[in-house]
């Protein structure tokens, strides 16, 4: 069976190249021929151009567009260097599909999925992008399915904006699944089929499979700080953290608008990340798939956000973990997580998720 996969394969994003990478293993090892789509979505390839100044010129505010242009041009080797780990990733671990945009009505696999990660996000997408909605001519018996699609709470009021299409677009699916039960709510306002809620694919994987392909870093002994977005709050725990135990701090940020600095690492790609993850003492983030990684790999892990996160939330929940969401280190407590308690939780979750996508992808009725 030859399965397509629409995702955001194409972003230079942690969290997305794992996740990319981790349902298209999981489905080769199944015994299908999965391959991502490579669908060039115009506002992903914005998000993280480097020096297009095109792109920049198309904001509505053309001089913080030219301090972005010139902050890029500034921290361009380090730009250049993470883009190329990217860039070797996607050779390396994901399959592509042979394709451009034009072609992927061309295309004849037997099942097509969108998912996982934000792809029905309408702020970030700038709408309703029909492509993560598997709106394209495809062929006749061909399955629609949708695997752990996320989205952000904020940008759920632009829904109803686009309500006449999202009524007809997941009508179109044949199975419908959401990573978020916020999600799986507010879709239950736009459509009467069933929705599942399926864990993120990065656990699909175990822990031997990422430390497979990771990379290992060269310091030793310190806490990890992965920012989303740089918060004083995970600088703090990290830095109280360090000084009881005697270790250092190494800070990754997903973004550059950080601090330059010997413990600040910049221009990685993703298996370097893991591999700080991986050999963390303990991790601090507020990174939804910062935090799903550590998980996996059994890391001491404190989410810290000072704003409600609803993925993060879910996340902790599931695992069993809602202690370890913080907003200070006032909150701190010195305890050891139990993972064999963690693993228990998590196992159902990861089973039910995979009877969806065994279920739906053995669907002959159609």
């Amino acid at each position: 069976m030859k399965i397509g996969i629409l995702t955001f394969h194409r972003a230079d994003n942690f969290g997305a190249a794992l996740q990319s990478y981790a349902l298209q293993t999981y489905l080769q090892r199944k015994g299908y021929d999965a391959r991502i789509v490579d669908y060039r979505c115009e506002a992903i390839e914005q998000v993280y151009s480097i020096l297009n100044y095109q792109i920049f010129l198309q904001r509505k505010n053309l001089l913080k567009s030219i301090s972005i242009f010139c902050f890029n041009l500034w921290n361009y080797r380090e730009m250049y260097s993470k883009k190329k780990a990217y860039d070797l990733f996607r050779s390396e671990y994901l399959k592509l599909s042979n394709c451009n945009n034009k072609e992927i009505e061309n295309l004849n696999y037997d099942a097509y999925i969108a998912g996982s990660d934000q792809i029905w996000n309408f702020s970030l997408l700038h709408g309703l992008n029909k492509y993560y909605f598997l709106d394209f001519p495809m062929p006749a018996k061909a399955l629609r399915i949708s695997y752990a699609a996320s989205s952000e709470i904020a940008s759920f009021h632009l829904f109803k904006r686009y309500q006449d299409d999202l009524i007809r677009l997941l009508e179109s699916f044949d199975f419908l699944s959401v990573r978020e039960n916020q999600l799986k709510d507010e879709l239950a306002n736009y459509t009467h089929k069933d929705i599942s809620v399926c864990i993120d694919p990065t656990f699909l994987l175990g822990c031997e499979d990422y430390e497979k392909i990771l990379i290992k870093p060269l310091e030793t002994n310190y806490i990890l700080v992965y920012h989303m977005s740089e918060t004083q709050e995970s600088v703090e725990l990290a830095n109280f953290i360090a000084e009881r135990k005697g270790l250092m701090v190494v800070e990754i940020h997903a973004s550059f608008y950080s601090n330059k600095g010997k413990r600040h690492k910049r221009g990685l790609g993703p298996l370097e990340i893991a591999g700080y993850i991986k050999y963390a003492d303990t991790v601090i983030t507020n990174s939804f798939h910062g935090g799903a990684l550590s998980i996996i790999l059994n890391k001491e892990l404190w989410v810290i956000n000072r704003y409600e996160s609803a993925r993060l939330k879910t996340l902790l929940s599931n695992a069993g973990l809602l202690d370890r969401y913080i907003k200070s280190k006032n909150e701190f407590k010195e305890n050891v997580i139990d993972y064999s308690k963690v693993k228990s939780k998590l196992e159902s979750y990861i089973s039910t998720s995979e009877q969806y996508l065994n279920e739906s992808l053995n669907f002959s009725c159609r």
